[in-house]
């Protein structure tokens, strides 16, 4: 079974364009690691990991803070979807922002299920998860001074 560092490498493809200054950002990519405690029940936590195999489930997670003295608007995180994982449906989370998709390497965004594929035959379908390349979050608040906010997705190494 191969290795995949990659993914862990694609954090560095993260971009956040933020408007306003005073606003930091840091970008974390942790593995899912699923564990049982003593009462039977499935625990999953994330942590730091150096190397992932197929199968893993990374969640990528961007935390922007406001260390400037006015309130912070524009804020726009925006991840690309490294070439080889795939996107877990419904798994870009956030408290106050609204979430589009892009399957044209972040040229336009749309909803999810407003997405479509054109084929090499001019046939339409749906766009499938592992046509996803970007999640972008249109924070809907500012955000106050010495306030911090977060917002992730989940992906699967192909």
């Amino acid at each position: 079974m191969r290795l995949f560092v990659a993914a862990m490498l694609a954090i560095a493809m993260l971009s956040t364009p933020v408007q306003a200054q005073g606003v930091d950002v840091t970008n974390e990519a942790m593995v899912e690691v699923k564990t049982i405690d003593a009462s039977g029940q499935e625990k999953i936590k994330y942590v730091t990991a150096d190397k992932v195999v197929p199968g893993s489930v990374i969640l990528y997670l961007i935390t922007y803070t406001n260390n400037g003295d006015a309130a912070a608007e524009g804020i726009v995180p925006n991840s690309a979807i490294h070439e080889d994982l795939t996107y877990i449906e419904s798994s870009a989370e956030t408290d106050g922002a609204v979430v589009h998709y892009s399957i044209d390497g972040g040229q336009t965004y749309a909803n999810r299920e407003d997405l479509v594929v054109t084929e090499a035959d001019g046939t339409k379908r749906p766009a499938e998860a592992s046509d996803l390349t970007n999640v972008r979050w249109t924070m809907e608040r500012a955000l106050a001074p010495g306030k911090k906010n977060a917002v992730s997705f989940r992906a699967q190494v192909n």
